[in-house]
């Protein structure tokens, strides 16, 4: 974002629903006056927005041929950061954007800036450079990557199988990573700081503020506050507003709010259905029981039921509700042992697995930093959030004992062993409660979660 275009925006900007941050990212200065705003590659100027404006895409709408618009448009994170409000679920923005596409903001449309065609009416089993590849078959972009396309077609998943990856995303396990439009404020700290730029009392504690992953986006005189992630801004806040239901109510698709809440919370926020909730979990592990033991995607994660019989996979209240109650729990990562925590900040606690490699080593700020999986270097856009085993009263305990003691830590007390064997590592995680509590082969031989009882349906291998 050019810090000189942002120091544009001063008390005389008013609008509430879009911040400055917004503006100058999509390369757009105030003018001073009203709602003006001007970008100064094509000297255009852009006014009367409305709730719901995306400034980018309103770039690339107005400003076909500025020189910015055909600059960002031509790089990935460019495209994008158009798909911000992207409401299809079976299809990933970073999918779409591979293929060529941004997002004009209306229903499913999608367009590619070189043959400016025009794409929607988005179907389950679609794959979009197909489709674009069909309808503009002499699209400069499709015959420069139909190569790449051909290549990596044998390695796409039969429909049975995208049918369970669709609904893994679909039921918030596995989950695709949206851009992310602040860059500069995915770190905590950061957020914190951006509110020494708040010249007013405000409503809330500003620690629940960023812990909700919102920095201070005001022009010094509001209560202005934008989600790092997926941008969505808030203001004119009241003390009985809850930071993470207002997140939830406003940006539901939002990757960090379902990777730190789960799609349960916002369920919740959003008054879905107990029963809806539980016929599509059904639905999903009925599809993975009859393709037992198989890749889902790549060579790594090897996804298996633990029901053999069909008739056997049920689903209750009590069950979905012990999942989330454990999954509110917050723990102090400073009693956590140095094995659990995240292997990039080391101030976290493990959290995040990389999907499709399985590697699992950081936390979540640190997951969606990267594009690339730090382990393996593959892209990293589709994440499962996990829950490791914590027995915490034994750290503490074992913390207090002399290195030199008899007692002391060795082998056998390692955090990170399978809580059955206390031979292997953790490397398993149960669903549909993504608890990591000990290694494949024990796992195969439990029915019931031992953390929060709930029934085990699947299991998918890790590499810590």
């Amino acid at each position: 974002m050019p810090e000189n275009l942002f120091k544009t925006f001063d008390e005389r900007w008013t609008l509430t629903f879009i911040s400055p941050f917004e503006m100058a990212v999509a390369n757009f200065g105030y003018t001073g006056i009203g709602d003006q705003v001007t970008c100064n590659f094509c000297k255009k100027i852009f006014l009367d927005w409305q709730p719901g404006d995306n400034p980018i895409r309103e770039h690339v709408r107005l400003s076909q041929k500025c020189p910015f618009v055909m600059y960002a448009m031509k790089l990935i994170k460019g495209r994008l950061l158009t798909f911000n409000d992207w409401s299809v679920e079976f299809l990933n923005p970073y999918g779409m954007v591979i293929a060529g596409y941004f997002y004009t903001g209306i229903q499913d449309r999608v367009k590619c800036l070189l043959c400016m065609a025009e794409f929607g009416n988005w179907q389950q089993h679609d794959f979009p450079f197909d489709k674009h590849a069909s309808q503009s078959p002499q699209c400069p972009y499709v015959i420069e990557h139909r190569n790449y396309f051909i290549m990596t077609a044998p390695s796409r998943p039969s429909i049975e199988l995208k049918n369970i990856y669709d609904q893994l995303h679909f039921e918030g396990i596995v989950i695709f990573l949206r851009p992310v439009f602040h860059e500069k404020m995915i770190e905590f700290d950061k957020r914190l700081i951006s509110f020494i730029r708040c010249l007013i009392p405000l409503q809330h504690d500003i620690n629940t503020l960023c812990e909700a992953g919102f920095f201070y986006s005001g022009n010094g005189y509001s209560d202005t506050m934008t989600c790092f992630h997926c941008n969505y801004t808030h203001s004119d806040w009241n003390e009985n507003q809850e930071p993470w239901v207002v997140h939830a109510k406003w940006s539901k698709y939002c990757s960090y709010l379902l990777l730190k809440k789960g799609k349960s919370f916002s369920n919740m926020v959003h008054a879905v259905k107990r029963d809806i909730i539980i016929s599509n979990q059904l639905e999903l592990f009925k599809l993975i029981a009859a393709k037992r033991n198989t890749f889902i995607i790549g060579n790594n994660m090897k996804i298996q039921s633990t029901k053999k019989n069909l008739n056997r996979i049920r689903i209750t209240k009590l069950s979905s509700n012990k999942i989330q109650e454990h999954h509110f729990q917050k723990l102090d990562p400073d009693i956590l042992p140095d094995s659990m925590l995240c292997k990039i900040c080391c101030k976290q606690e493990i959290q995040v697995a990389v999907i499709p490699c399985g590697h699992t080593i950081t936390c979540i700020e640190c997951s969606i930093s990267f594009i690339r999986c730090a382990v393996c270097r593959g892209l990293s856009f589709k994440f499962m959030r996990i829950y490791l085993c914590k027995d915490i009263k034994r750290y503490k305990y074992l913390k207090l004992i002399p290195s030199n003691s008899k007692m002391s830590p060795n082998n056998t007390t390692d955090p990170m062993l399978c809580k059955v064997c206390y031979k292997e590592k953790m490397t398993t995680v149960f669903l549909p409660c993504r608890h990591v509590y000990s290694c494949g082969k024990c796992a195969e031989q439990i029915d019931k979660c031992p953390i929060c009882r709930a029934d085990v349906f699947s299991l998918i291998k890790l590499y810590f």
